[in-house]
């Protein structure tokens, strides 16, 4: 497999792959942090764990069997759907303590640490969604002249 001459759709499904590994790293350590763990935080890291695995597929099944076969598109669409369940999961656990941090409970620098690791997650999940939604109606197929 020569990788230069793998088009766009590679590229997109390997940076979308990175983001969220980036993501569920952050997610982890954002989960673990004393005192402000998640209540369905292993939940929630499953989900950012087989989403991973997800788009892992979706990345080796592009390249096998092009960007539009029937696994390689059941598999991008599993992993957006787990990680909008890990996004959203995450953003109502943790709604309350960004409540806090921004009303009364301004000086608890543990919570700031959370809350900026917990942005930081969303972000990078989210970015990986767009990336993997927008590289769902590419195709790597090249046109024969």
């Amino acid at each position: 497999m020569n990788i230069n001459k793998k088009d766009v759709t590679l590229w997109i499904n390997v940076a979308a792959f990175v983001l969220s590994l980036i993501a569920t790293i952050v997610l982890t350590v954002a989960n673990y942090t004393r005192g402000f763990s998640l209540v369905g935080g292993a939940t929630v890291t499953v989900y950012a764990v087989v989403a991973l695995l997800l788009v892992a597929a979706c990345l080796v099944l592009s390249v096998r069997f092009g960007s539009q076969s029937l696994l390689a598109a059941a598999s991008g669409i599993a992993a957006v759907v787990l990680m909008t369940f890990a996004f959203g999961t995450v953003i109502l656990e943790r709604i309350d303590l960004f409540g806090g941090l921004f009303s009364w409970d301004n000086l608890n620098t543990a919570g700031w640490g959370v809350f900026y690791l917990t942005a930081a997650a969303t972000v990078l999940f989210l970015l990986a969604i767009v990336l993997l939604i927008v590289n769902a109606f590419r195709d790597n197929r090249k046109e024969v002249k």
